[in-house]
């Protein structure tokens, strides 16, 4: 494991502890423990910046670590009915991303099946659903989607810089391990002025402030807890403009609500098979963030 060292976002390396580790297992083990259908909600040792605040995991796995749990985790077979509260979510940040663009060709990162592609009609798109990269580099029939690592297909140029209106990522920031490398590649396949917007966890919310450790969002998974402020820091650190972030009500549906109760409380709360796939926009503490790029 890794010690995080350096503050991504004002770059101090003094941290105080918030929540020591909840997590008693090896690296070969956590694939059980991670994403929607974890047996039970658990997380690193979460610290904060002395110097600004920001919160995240340390110490982390290594890269090819984290690579090996998510091949594991793509692995296990995720239950149907999830397909309502999903396609409720995208539409929603359809809505916040149509605000502020209404053209142009754009790089959904982390774009799973391609159901946001599908979505935003009238735009010209392209998906990269994430894979290791030991994994050979594929794409889809229609050529939507990329299947493979980042650097890796820029290397191969199924990407190529400067050639994107703008760039999503939903839900995935938090998940990086390459956190700054990332955010630079994807920086530099934007063109001048171009858009970068996602969704992120809000650490400073009031879902994250009642629940404290309970918060929904510390997960094992998880290793950057950004607040509207640090993310902005962040981002501007990065070569973007400092951005505008508000708050996000996400979608989700009954059965995977109590699925998340039982995992965080261990209380199991029985849902009608009638309303399980009931969708309710929560308050959870998520927050959607623009921010253009520097040209």
């Amino acid at each position: 494991m890794r010690e995080i060292s350096e503050c991504p976002v004002c770059g101090l390396g003094r941290f105080t502890m918030l929540f020591p580790n909840s997590y008693d297992g090896t690296p070969g083990q956590a694939a059980a423990f991670f994403l929607t259908d974890r047996e039970k909600a658990v997380h690193g040792r979460i610290v904060r910046c002395d110097g600004c605040g920001f919160v995240l995991t340390s110490p982390q796995y290594e890269y090819e670590e984290y690579e090996q749990i998510y091949r594991e985790v793509a692995r296990i077979e995720t239950p149907p009915g999830r397909g309502h509260a999903v396609a409720a979510r995208y539409r929603r940040l359809a809505s916040h991303v149509r605000k502020r663009v209404s053209t142009g060709r754009f790089f959904d990162f982390g774009c799973g099946d391609g159901q946001f592609l599908d979505i935003m009609t009238g735009f010209d798109c392209v998906g990269l659903e994430l894979r290791s990269t030991a994994q050979e580099i594929q794409k889809s029939a229609d050529g939507r989607i990329i299947v493979g690592e980042l650097h890796a297909a820029m290397a191969a140029k199924l990407l190529t810089p400067a050639s994107f209106d703008f760039v999503t990522m939903w839900d995935v920031i938090e998940h990086l391990p390459r956190l700054a490398g990332d955010i630079a590649a994807l920086r530099s396949l934007l063109k001048p002025g171009g858009w970068l917007f996602l969704s992120a966890p809000n650490v400073a919310s009031i879902a994250a402030r009642v629940s404290g450790e309970r918060w929904n969002c510390y997960l094992l998974e998880h290793l950057w807890y950004f607040s509207p402020e640090t993310l902005k820091a962040f981002m501007e650190r990065q070569g973007f403009a400092r951005g505008e972030v508000c708050p996000f009500l996400f979608p989700a549906d009954m059965a995977t609500l109590a699925s998340r109760i039982e995992q965080t409380y261990g209380v199991r709360l029985p849902v009608p098979r009638a309303m399980q796939s009931w969708t309710l926009p929560l308050p959870a503490g998520v927050m959607f963030g623009a921010f253009r790029r520097v040209p």
